[in-house]
């Protein structure tokens, strides 16, 4: 993993990164990150270095009321809820079905957190060209527009 992480770490040197400016907890320190957090160092640190995901809850969990499991499946939200007491929804982000969204909207709702179900989405990213036969009819002139697209 060593040298997964040096190549990782000459990616990281070239991207730019902003300051950390919300409070972040990391599984690597197991604590809240400060502003001046070297993100590129800490990312790095992260392929190699001991997941502290109980601490990092626990310690997340002392500014929190719920908390939201991003990603495929329900590994976490059970891991999450059995350290702190609190509790723990996944978006399941893999799944067709909206149980996941409506179920973590409805909590941050019941809990008290401002919905507004009139806030644009934002637009996915153009998909990748795809290979269509050339009798389909399907030229890009011809597809419908969707509403986010340009």
């Amino acid at each position: 993993m060593t040298a997964a992480a040096e190549t990782f770490g000459t990616w990281l040197a070239e991207r730019e990164f902003r300051p950390v400016g919300r409070r972040v907890v990391s599984t690597v320190t197991g604590d809240v990150l400060a502003p001046g957090t070297d993100l590129r160092a800490l990312l790095r640190r992260q392929i190699t270095a001991p997941v502290l995901f109980t601490r990092a809850v626990a310690r997340a969990a002392a500014d929190a009321d719920l908390f939201i499991e991003v990603g495929p499946g329900r590994v976490l939200s059970p891991l999450a809820t059995a350290v702190t007491g609190l509790p723990a929804l996944s978006l399941d982000t893999d799944s067709e079905s909206l149980r996941g969204l409506l179920g973590v909207a409805g909590a941050a709702h019941v809990l008290g957190a401002p919905l507004d179900h009139r806030a644009p989405l934002p637009r996915p990213a153009d998909p990748a060209p795809r290979h269509r036969p050339a009798d389909s009819g399907s030229s890009p002139a011809r597809r419908k527009r969707l509403p986010w697209s340009t």
